[in-house]
């Protein structure tokens, strides 16, 4: 986990770059008009540079660390138009064991794969679908689980895995309550009832588990709405 993260890293590092880590940047400084001159950090250092590269979300970018004077109204409205909604929630789960699906039991290679569980047929996934326009979570959740420890063993004790479950669909604000630590809870109860009809066993498994909804996503890590894509990718 983080590899390449670290592998980028270690490559800049040859080439004589400076890695600065923990800190925030303020805003992207700019001069004569719209070229820009650097970043400013949220304790006041100035880092000049002709390039700034971004990999926040364009909302963030030129929304919020760009000077708005700077940029043409129409590149405005076009960045202010991007459709950030996000149907979903990721599921960080902590395991005693691997994970024994009925279609087959044993470790192998299926377990080093993304498995789909709860889109056997159109039906299904639009009535999850229309669950979540309609302000609540998906009765009957489309779940994306990967076991990144069949990979990496040190992300967990010998014989202990983790899993990461991308769950499908959840609204950013549901009706009602909202999200709380009860509704948090009643979403991972569903998604690991879900499982273990696949995978029996799964809940007796879990040991510890983290719940991060679209405003966790966004809080967390900086992404608009919740959307791990950046924004709506369609076109036009």
């Amino acid at each position: 986990m983080g590899g390449l993260s670290a592998a980028l890293a270690k490559a800049a590092l040859a080439c004589g770059a400076t890695v600065k880590t923990n800190a925030a940047v303020e805003s992207i400084l700019t001069e004569d008009g719209n070229r820009v001159s650097g970043v400013l950090l949220d304790d006041g250092t100035e880092i000049g540079a002709s390039i700034v590269l971004s990999n926040a979300t364009p909302q963030v970018t030129f929304g919020s660390l760009v000077a708005q004077d700077v940029l043409p109204d129409d590149f405005r409205r076009e960045i202010a138009g991007i459709d950030y909604s996000s149907p979903a929630t990721k599921i960080n789960v902590a395991l005693d064991r691997l994970p024994s699906f009925e279609a087959h039991p044993q470790p192998g290679p299926h377990l080093g794969c993304t498995i789909h569980i709860g889109c056997e047929n159109m039906a299904s996934l639009h009535a999850a679908y229309l669950d979540a326009e309609c302000g609540r979570s998906s009765s009957v959740p489309l779940v994306e689980m990967t076991i990144p420890s069949v990979y990496d063993p040190w992300l967990a004790p010998p014989g202990r895995h983790v899993a990461s479950l991308f769950v499908q669909y959840t609204p950013y604000a549901p009706r009602g309550s909202g999200w709380t630590s009860e509704t948090k809870n009643e979403l991972a109860d569903r998604v690991f009832d879900l499982i273990d009809r696949y995978a029996p066993g799964f809940t007796a498994s879990v040991v510890g588990f983290e719940v991060l909804t679209p405003p966790d996503l966004e809080a967390i890590f900086g992404l608009t709405g919740g959307n791990i894509f950046h924004g709506d990718r369609k076109s036009g």
